[in-house]
């Protein structure tokens, strides 16, 4: 589906809509619906042409216009009808990718987006040597014990798969009976079982967010209406009352906004079902913002996934939490052994506090020494690179668009990381010109932002380790490199810093060495020095 914007004069002709929008338009064609401004959807010649060719007319509000970001905005259009843009916003409103910018041809303006492809995910994009952090978010993975637990795994190939086991340990984890739980092959199988088991009447996927879910739906073909949040907070609101399937996720991927519990509780109501999708919430120390234990809300159905944290994403294994007749109508939709024989004991070990890796060290030095990212970029809720080509990447990590998801925007990008071992290359952009220069942006730890306004809060400083006159007492080391007293260096400031290596100093009887700029021990620790600069 394409979608023209059109921007017409005050008596504009249907001769002079067709003539635009024909010159625009690609040879081969396609389905094609026109936007514009509202207070101009009622123009005689903008109505005629739509009706000869059968295209929809749609009218969307100035407010509406003027919260899309778009790459020609106009200060005298912005006075004349209160929003920058006409055309462009009107095309990309509903999301998708610009593939004809602004153009004029006499009194009419239009440019022409195309539908998001919703199937496209950034790991078909990591060259040799990077890894995209929307799909594993952790080094070192999957562990050596879990190696092994696959491993056996795949000596007792020669039978079918018994999820009961799986299925019993995932029940206990979250303090709910086992019928109130269904192992899916990921987390993407449960929203193609939702859209063959459900028949909404009106169903909201609040992007930006995994497009999976719309895919689903509209595959099994059923109308799917988008609710997107704006920058910069992407605050949860606006979700219609008829609406009787909701889909979200907490945290939301590609934005890394993370949702109050209660604000997504909120939404839960008797006749709606409410899908929230937490395949990153065990990202978060703690999962406070986590649905998964309770039941007590009326059709809630939570969707979790064990592939991002554990390194797994091509092994397939989810699960999902829900009212159990619920949970047996998707189950009716599923086949047979959805999850394998190497997948069924991953469910058991992983919900083990003891085998888990630790929250606060995700992709390791990578993610704690700080991302790079394009210039001016905007580092709260994740980040947006206005200026970036839309292919081009950097050094260490890469950045690559993700306009293709609704709602993110023309500027919008995402990170890919690279593997240990693997050489670090340059790239251009698509003109060949050389990269730009970038600079060190907070870390990844620190955009996983709450939504709503102001920094998070800074991290108390662990207690320097301490040694008795017998030897090194029995509390646990900090990890190497990370023993400077923050948990991550961003995440705590310059008094805290000066606080936690002068205890450490003054344990070990030395007195701490001090930078040109009076804080002590950065000139000691260059990741400190390169903090503290930015």
């Amino acid at each position: 589906m394409l979608t023209v914007g059109v921007g017409a004069a005050t008596g504009v002709t249907v001769e002079e809509v067709l003539a635009a929008v024909d010159a625009v338009l690609p040879a081969a064609g396609g389905p094609v619906r026109l936007a514009t401004l509202d207070a101009r959807s009622t123009e005689p010649g903008l109505r005629e042409a739509a009706a000869r060719r059968g295209w929809p007319l749609t009218g969307h509000p100035a407010a509406a216009l003027a919260t899309v970001p778009v790459p020609a905005p106009s200060a005298r259009v912005a006075a004349a009808v209160g929003t920058p843009s006409v055309a462009e916003a009107a095309a990309l409103l509903d999301g998708g990718q610009l593939v004809v910018g602004k153009t004029v041809h006499g009194r009419v303006t239009v440019a022409v987006a195309a539908e998001p492809d919703l199937r496209h995910h950034g790991d078909v994009e990591a060259t040799p040597g990077l890894v995209d952090l929307a799909v594993n978010v952790r080094d070192g993975t999957p562990p050596d014990w879990l190696r092994a637990v696959l491993h056996d795994a795949v000596d007792a190939s020669a039978g079918y798969p018994d999820p009961r086991a799986a299925r019993a340990a995932v029940a206990a984890a979250h303090g709910r009976p086992e019928a109130e739980v269904l192992l899916t092959a990921g987390a993407a199988e449960t929203f193609t079982l939702l859209a063959r088991a459900l028949q909404p009447r009106r169903a909201v996927v609040v992007h930006p967010s995994f497009t999976e879910p719309e895919a689903a739906l509209r595959a099994a073909g059923h109308p799917v209406d988008r609710l997107l949040l704006a920058p910069p907070g992407y605050l949860l609101g606006g979700v219609p009352e008829d609406a009787d399937l909701v889909v979200l996720g907490n945290p939301t991927n590609p934005t890394s906004v993370l949702h109050p519990a209660e604000a997504v509780a909120a939404l839960a109501r008797p006749g709606r079902v409410l899908v929230v999708d937490e395949a990153f919430a065990d990202t978060v120390p703690g999962e406070p913002a986590s649905l998964a234990g309770r039941a007590d809300l009326p059709g809630l159905l939570v969707v979790r996934s064990l592939t991002k944290t554990w390194g797994l994403a091509g092994l397939r294994v989810g699960y999902a939490l829900g009212p159990a007749d619920l949970v047996a109508a998707l189950a009716a939709q599923q086949p047979h052994w959805p999850v394998s024989l190497t997948g069924s004991p991953r469910c058991r070990p992983a919900r083990h506090p003891r085998r888990r890796p630790r929250p606060t060290r995700p992709r390791g030095s990578w993610s704690s020494t700080g991302r790079r990212c394009w210039p001016r970029c905007r580092p709260a809720c994740g980040w947006s690179a206005p200026r970036a080509p839309p292919s081009s990447c950097c050094t260490s990590p890469a950045a690559r668009s993700c306009a293709s998801g609704c709602g993110n925007g023309a500027g919008r990008c995402a990170a890919a990381t690279p593997s240990p071992g693997s050489p670090v290359t340059t790239c251009g952009s698509p003109s060949g010109t050389p990269a730009p220069r970038v600079r060190s942006a907070p870390c990844w730890l620190r955009s996983l932002s709450r939504s709503s306004p102001g920094p998070p809060p800074r991290r108390r400083p662990v207690e320097p380790l301490r040694r008795h006159a017998a030897g090194r007492d029995d509390r646990r080391r900090p990890p190497p490199g990370r023993r400077s007293g923050a948990r991550c260096p961003a995440a705590a400031g310059p008094d805290d810093q000066a606080a936690g290596l002068a205890r450490r100093a003054g344990g070990r009887g030395r007195p701490a060495r001090r930078d040109r700029r009076g804080v002590p021990g950065a000139a000691a620790d260059p990741r400190r020095r390169r903090c503290l600069r930015r």
